[in-house]
């Protein structure tokens, strides 16, 4: 289970993935992907998958696209009933 420590970082990494800066996004990217092993998978579909999705839709920042594609990379095994959906956000960019 996801502990509090954990929701509350999430919102800062998420914005560090924005970052023009590619150490500053890879680093980011990093960081949530080691807090994976921590996640169930239940997590995931409701914390991780969203932020890959809030990710991949901003149009105005590339670089959000990039770090989402980084993340789909390591969540998609896990990522269950909501594959298509981050497939269809980051393949078939509606």
């Amino acid at each position: 289970m996801l502990g509090i420590q954990h929701t509350l970082v999430l919102p800062y990494l998420e914005n560090l993935c924005a970052h023009d800066e590619t150490v500053v996004r890879e680093r980011a990217v990093s960081s949530i992907t080691k807090l994976l092993d921590l996640y169930a998978d239940n997590d995931i579909n409701n914390y991780i998958i969203p932020l890959i999705i809030r990710l991949a839709s901003n149009e105005a920042n590339f670089t959000c696209r990039v770090s989402a594609t980084l993340l789909m990379c390591n969540v998609y095994p896990r990522a269950g009933p909501n594959k298509e959906k981050i497939r269809q956000y980051l393949i078939y960019y509606p």
